[in-house]
């Protein structure tokens, strides 16, 4: 596959991701209020700031992140630690 517009075999696909399952799960679930975490929806401090505020005020029922999601390192023996945590 290449660009459609040059022919290029460089290509790089954006929107895979994140932005591909909150649109899924926004078909799925339309009442509830989605939230996505990741690089480009949350740049700088005060953005994170605010998105931190909205999970404290309860005001997001499904959370779509990458790793900057990731909290502390659990500690060695934890059950969550060999998925990822």
């Amino acid at each position: 596959m290449g660009c459609p517009e040059c022919g290029s075999a460089f290509l790089c696909k954006v929107g895979d991701g994140t932005e591909r399952v909150v649109e899924s799960l926004r078909e799925h679930f339309p009442e509830a209020r989605v939230l996505r975490i990741d690089r480009d929806a949350v740049r700088g401090e005060a953005a994170w700031e605010r998105v931190l505020a909205r999970i404290a005020e309860g005001d997001a029922d499904i959370l779509v992140g990458t790793q900057m999601l990731q909290g502390p390192p659990l500690p060695p023996g934890h059950p969550g630690r060999d998925r990822g945590g």
